[in-house]
């Protein structure tokens, strides 16, 4: 078992063209984002027998893709465990259709009743008997789900909802850039605007990735503002600590 940290180093590692951990049964991972194309570079370099886990603290382990998954659905954190029940719903807390981003809820026989001390988080968190993780997520015609998100991390510009984790897969899958963390910044004109702070594994210019988004982007979803840092702050488990990045905008 591998947080997604240090399967990113093992990446960084010079290759040969074989396999850097060939001996392993499963290669499993979780504990924070790992990108589909991420999953697509662990396959080929360094174990083909990758699982990746998804869950909470509040329920457990919620879904799990498999490695015969990684191909099609790599974007995805799988499907659902036998024992969760998982759905996307509205505001309302309505439940929504496939291929519709909404809010994630679970429930199933480990799910707590409730965090110490209540309060209002608590409040948030548990409803009419489901755990809501604090995810913005989809799920296809498959059944796979797909993380788009903390519910914290949306960013509103105009009016129109843009989910980081779509920005930060296209950054990911130019060849210079390591890692990638998408935050909405103020903007007098339009409430938010997208920037991106990226690392890079090599030199880097920054006209040339703004054109490489807007190839590949509606104009609305385009950084407005790319900013190259040497590392992402992140948690032990190797979160990425988006406030921290989104505090660094205010200052400047």
């Amino acid at each position: 078992y591998l947080v997604p940290t240090v399967l990113r180093w093992l990446l960084a590692l010079p290759g040969d063209g074989r396999l850097a951990l060939p001996g392993l049964g499963v290669l499993k991972t979780g504990a924070a984002t790992l990108h589909g194309e991420e999953k697509r570079r662990l396959v080929r370099r360094v174990n083909p027998n990758l699982y990746q886990s998804y869950g909470a603290t509040m329920l457990g382990t919620i879904s799990l893709l498999f490695p015969n998954d990684i191909a099609e659905k790599a974007e995805s954190v799988g499907r659902p465990t036998s024992f969760s029940e998982v759905e996307i719903v509205n505001e309302a807390d309505k439940p929504v259709g496939p291929g519709t981003v909404g809010r994630l809820r679970c429930r199933g026989p480990a799910m707590a009743c409730g965090f110490y001390g209540g309060g209002v988080e608590g409040e948030e968190n548990f409803r009419n008997g489901w755990a809501y993780p604090g995810e913005l997520a989809m799920m296809d015609d498959d059944g796979y789900l797909y993380l788009k998100g903390r519910t914290s991390d949306l960013i509103i510009r105009g009016g129109v909802n843009i989910y980081p984790d779509e920005i930060e897969q296209v950054l990911l899958a130019h060849p210079d850039i390591a890692e990638a963390a998408v935050v909405g910044s103020p903007s007098r004109d339009f409430g938010e605007e997208v920037t991106a702070f990226v690392v890079s594994q090599g030199d880097i210019a920054v006209r040339e990735v703004m054109a490489y988004c807007r190839a590949r982007l509606t104009a609305h979803k385009v950084p407005r503002r790319i900013i190259p840092v040497e590392a992402l702050p992140k948690t032990a488990a190797g979160k990425v600590r988006k406030r921290e990045l989104a505090a660094r905008l205010m200052d400047q």
